[in-house]
């Protein structure tokens, strides 16, 4: 059993260095006619949502967007589902469960990767203009949730798990209903 956590937290920190593809496109990307939109995702919620609509691009600016989006939550769903969202309905993160810390360790981790792909798919829903306009909004929410979900689960406060659950549900179903299909996949 130790050797198992010994071999899977390494594991965790290799996926989360190497599961962030597409970071350096940003600068790119917001280098065209749109400078605005990486300022908007890191504001207040407020903000943010108000000028959603405002900040979508006339046309593509970067290549497979809805492709890289696709990839990136289906990634964010899939770990968020086996790392996080069935351990908690298991009951491992409650007080005096057998494996807490263990499940409670990968579940920040998993969490700090959530996170970062959830950002890589806002740029790539920035760089649409068919993603954008469905899709901003709802990541931007998604990402205001994900904000410090690290370290409530270190800290062993679960109480947000169900907001987070329904926005990640709620961005995959407008996303299959707009023609991108996502499929959960996650880093073993």
């Amino acid at each position: 059993m130790r050797r198992s956590v010994l071999t899977t937290i390494p594991l965790l920190l290799i996926a989360l260095l190497l599961g962030g593809c597409g970071g350096s496109t940003k600068n790119n990307s917001s280098a065209g006619s749109t400078p605005s939109a990486s300022t908007s995702a890191g504001s207040t919620p407020a903000t943010s949502t108000t000028a959603a609509a405002d900040t979508c691009p006339a046309s593509n600016t970067k290549s497979f967007a809805k492709t890289k989006f696709v990839a990136h939550v289906g990634l964010a769903a899939g770990t968020f589902h086996r790392w996080i969202w069935k351990p908690y309905k298991a009951g491992t993160f409650a007080k005096g469960a057998h494996g807490r810390l263990k499940a409670a360790i990968k579940a920040g981790l998993s969490a700090a990767f959530i996170a970062h792909e959830v950002k890589v798919a806002s740029d790539d829903v920035n760089a649409s203009p068919a993603l954008c306009k469905v899709l901003k909004k709802p990541l931007v929410a998604l990402g205001n949730q994900l904000d410090g979900l690290k370290s409530k689960i270190t800290s062993g406060d679960v109480s947000s798990l169900d907001g987070v659950n329904t926005a990640i549900a709620g961005v995959t179903s407008l996303s299959d209903k707009n023609g991108a299909q996502i499929t959960e996949t996650s880093q073993n």
